[in-house]
């Protein structure tokens, strides 16, 4: 070994073993003391500063958080990252102070300059700002100069300021400030076709391209992706992107939001265009109405409402043929070429149970309550193989099931005048069949197209009827 080498690596480990002992025993503990010496509701305002780079600032206002780079516009801050940026300096701690150092020994703890530097505004006033330096040798800490004093903080404190603009930015795309938004309705417009979804009383139905119940879960699904959607970058204005991005004024899709807000269940909506491809970063470019400001929204979202509009929503199509729920059914009424049968739910000397009136004068009888809850659980689990025509088939015989359920509410009295009256609210209670010598065709009320329902499902329909219907001996 030479001896330039040797003299090298033994300095080395002299500069090396004075530092571990420097780290170790010199300084003052402070056992947890807080850096800045503030309470959370206090701040108003955090800067974050790094060399040749413009400042980034959070500032408290109003209605929440903005954020500013440089000498930039505000914009919204995410007010989770404001919280926790916030939580960030009032948790700040020393856990010991090595005093005030001269220049060199402030270059050797990496801070002459600091890499980050964290100034904090609160009750009228400007605080000692802070700058983080180098790791400590022995790890797990970090140099912090505050004051001109030179302390020990945790290594992970620099990460936690370890933000710019952009993470600490609102990317939501729809922003509806100190309310929780419920989407009530999704319009999707390309290539010149349109297909619409509401939600009325909680329930989700088709309006266009025709009137069809929805699976509520599905379309509650395809409203809230758009909803909660995110930015994953922002395109400057004038750049090269920013062109590109002009496509927006003929864009590929358009999405229109309605949303309910607020206790009084405000309507507030949005409309936001979507244009190209974008290459950095990836995604596609997006623009909200009245706004000039050019985001990137993620690719397979703007295929996934692209494929609704393709697909005219068929993959939100409730192929049910009944909605309602069969532990609260109260009536069901059975019109078939043979006549009416009407089965009703009513309080007994033996608890609840179920009467039939076949309308021959008699009067109701009590039937076999397993064998009605069987048909009526079977109505609910009834699917339809595909969807069918316009209108019902003319030939075939005709039935009709209705189902009318009890109310907890304070209209129940309303709600009580029967399935007819059912069949004007949203939900499929009220069904018309038309069977063929081929096929089962159904038709809900409000919906604009029929069901096709496989003949083992009817044929199942027909005997667990005819068993409940039965008389006792």
């Amino acid at each position: 070994m030479r001896r330039t080498t040797a003299a090298a690596l033994a300095l080395a480990a002299l500069v090396g073993g004075w530092l571990l002992l420097f780290e170790r025993e010199a300084g003052e503990s402070e056992d947890g003391t807080p850096v800045f010496q503030v309470e959370e509701e206090a701040i108003a305002a955090v800067t974050l500063e790094r060399p040749e780079e413009p400042p980034v600032r959070l500032a408290a206002e109003s209605a929440g958080f903005v954020v500013t780079v440089g000498d930039g516009e505000p914009a919204p801050a995410d007010a989770t990252e404001a919280d926790n940026l916030l939580q960030n300096v009032v948790s700040l701690r020393s856990r010991r102070r090595l005093g005030e150092r001269d220049a060199e020994e402030l270059a050797g703890f990496g801070l002459a300059p600091a890499s980050l530097v964290v100034r904090v505004e609160a009750e009228g006033r400007v605080l000692d700002p802070v700058g983080f330096g180098a790791e400590t040798p022995t790890g797990g800490n970090r140099y912090l100069l505050r004051a001109g004093s030179v302390l020990v903080v945790p290594a992970f404190a620099h990460d936690n300021f370890d933000r710019d603009g952009w993470d600490l930015r609102d990317r939501r795309v729809f922003r509806f400030d100190g309310v929780s938004p419920l989407a009530h309705r999704l319009r999707l417009v390309a290539d010149g076709e349109a297909v619409e979804l509401r939600r009325d009383s909680g329930v989700w139905r088709i309006v266009e391209p025709f009137a069809f119940a929805a699976d509520s879960f599905g379309a509650s699904q395809l409203a809230t992706r758009l909803l909660d959607a995110r930015m994953t970058g922002l395109v400057e204005a004038g750049s090269e992107a920013a062109e590109a991005a002009e496509g927006l004024e003929a864009p590929r899709l358009v999405a229109e939001l309605g949303v309910v807000v607020g206790e009084d269940d405000a309507a507030a909506g949005r409309t936001v265009r979507f244009g190209g491809a974008s290459r950095s970063p990836p995604g596609v470019f997006a623009r909200l109405d009245g706004d000039p400001t050019v985001f990137v929204v993620p690719t397979p979202l703007v295929e996934e409402l692209s494929g609704a509009v393709a697909g005219e929503l068929v993959a939100v199509r409730s192929l049910s043929v009944f909605g309602f729920a069969a532990f609260r059914a109260v009536e069901l009424v059975v019109e078939g070429p043979e006549g009416l049968t009407r089965f009703e739910r009513r309080d007994g000397d033996g608890g609840r149970e179920w009467v039939v009136d076949v309308g021959d004068g008699t009067g109701p009888v009590v039937v076999d309550g397993v064998a009605v809850d069987d048909l009526l659980y079977a109505l609910t689990s009834m699917e339809a193989d595909d969807v069918g025509g316009s209108a019902l088939p003319a030939e075939g015989d005709a039935w009709t099931v209705g189902v009318r359920e009890e109310s907890f509410g304070p209209d129940a009295e309303e709600e009580a005048a029967g399935p007819e009256a059912e069949a004007a609210g949203p939900r499929p209670e009220r069904v018309r069949f038309r069977v063929g010598d081929a096929e089962v065709q159904a038709l809900r009320a409000g919906d604009a197209r029929t069901l096709v329902i496989a003949g083992a499902a009817w044929g199942e329909f027909l005997n667990l009827f005819q068993a409940a219907a039965a008389r006792p001996e």
